[in-house]
């Protein structure tokens, strides 16, 4: 709603096999971090909370429940 821009980083802390790990947003010099991220049934999930599916016609992750206030580019 207030087409703000945060640029992410995903850390991985695990294997590629089981991928998971800690996540922090930046917007300026606004910082938020996230306390896990993982990857389960094609979901990416963060926090066990925001759930985003990975859309291959527009190579973005969307929200899961459909809504359409973020998505990860």
């Amino acid at each position: 709603h207030t087409n703000e821009i945060w640029f992410f980083r995903f850390r991985r802390t695990t294997s590629i096999f089981n991928p998971e790990g800690k996540c922090e947003g930046t917007r300026g010099n606004k910082v938020h971090t996230w306390n896990s991220w993982k990857i389960k049934d094609g979901t990416l999930l963060i926090d066990d909370y925001a759930k985003y599916l990975y859309d291959h016609q527009s190579k973005n992750w969307k929200q899961a429940d459909g809504k359409k206030d973020s998505i990860l580019r």
